[in-house]
């Protein structure tokens, strides 16, 4: 139970995380660059899938790889290094693309200019909410970690003092000769 409550948690996030990554874009910005194009709409929003399953592999190749590898591993340097280069090589892989769907006339630079601009923008939105991810699930898995120790140890603190009450409450009855004593000492050793 405790597994699909994760896992559905999880999905949960995921899923707020993508909604934010993707459908509000589409309701800020879109319309600006539509509206600011000389062709039809429909290139940019192919443009813009094209942009969200590039978001996606970065995100997760950031979340599954180079946070957790590079980052968390005192290695930030090369993380850094290694997230530029990714930006870069998505920047000139989308301007490429871009090639294909729009020509190159001076009229038509600015909406190319400001999606280039607003793809940079979510890319780099996208390396730092997928680490603060991974930051917030070790920290939560640490936390989880700590509650057990305390609660191991608080049990372990219980036993020897569960003992010593049930020992001292034999002895009383073994000093009042009761017959209780023999009976107490049978339960005990149960």
């Amino acid at each position: 139970m405790k597994q699909t409550n994760k896992a559905l948690s999880t999905i949960g996030i995921h899923a707020v995380l993508w909604l934010f990554l993707l459908v509000l874009p589409v309701l800020t910005i879109a319309p600006f660059i539509v509206a600011a194009q000389d062709e039809p709409s429909q290139k940019f929003y192919i443009m813009f899938a094209y942009s969200s399953v590039v978001l996606i592999l970065i995100f997760y190749t950031n979340y599954l790889f180079l946070f957790p590898k590079y980052y968390l591993n005192q290695k930030k340097i090369n993380y850094f290094l290694l997230a530029l280069l990714t930006i870069l090589i998505i920047v000139i892989l989308t301007r490429i693309t871009m090639a294909r769907f729009y020509s190159f006339h001076q009229e038509s630079s600015k909406p190319k200019s400001v999606f280039i601009a607003f793809s940079v923008f979510r890319m780099m939105l996208a390396f730092f909410l997928s680490g603060a991810l991974v930051v917030y699930e070790r920290w939560q898995k640490s936390e989880k970690h700590r509650l057990l120790a305390e609660v191991s140890f608080l049990k372990a603190q219980i036993n020897p003092h569960f003992l010593f009450n049930t020992l001292n409450g034999i002895y009383a009855l073994v000093l009042k000769k009761s017959d209780k004593a023999a009976e107490a000492v049978s339960k005990l050793s149960a």
